[in-house]
């Protein structure tokens, strides 16, 4: 499970810290589904980074998703730069929020994660509402 600690802000970046381990040894994928608060036609363009370290499969944590809450979301994309986390996807909650899923090993694994807007919604704060680890690979909120 994921723990939210107090955030801490420096100008438009906000940052987050979590830390997850893996309740079980046996490597398979787990996912965690992220829900923030950033809802449709809010007209935010957002950058989230997590990084960290994945002692499971001793791999360094750097993945980013990036989005635009268009009246539906636009331009949704992922970058994984090390493999320790990969950033599996952004999708629009059943309620009409913006999503984040990550995939890694089961192990123990620690990241924090980096909040910014861009031009569209600078200054907005971006937070997560709701935290899920689970074998889900598609929607989960």
């Amino acid at each position: 499970m994921s723990n939210l600690l107090s955030n801490t802000r420096v100008g438009g970046v906000v940052q987050y810290g979590f830390y997850t381990q893996g309740a079980s040894y046996d490597f398979s994928p787990t996912y965690w589904h992220y829900k923030t608060n950033i809802a449709l036609s809010t007209y935010v363009m957002g950058m989230v980074e997590a990084i960290g370290y994945n002692y499971g499969n001793g791999n360094a944590i750097r993945c980013a998703w990036t989005f635009y809450s268009y009246s539906y979301l636009a331009q949704p994309s992922t970058q994984t730069y090390y493999p320790g986390l990969s950033a599996d996807g952004v999708y629009v909650s059943s309620d009409g929020y913006i999503c984040l899923r990550a995939t890694g090993s089961s192990y123990f694994a620690g990241w924090i994660f980096n909040a910014t807007t861009l031009a569209a919604g600078s200054g907005t704060q971006i937070a997560f509402t709701a935290v899920s680890r689970n074998d889900t690979t598609g929607n989960y909120y």
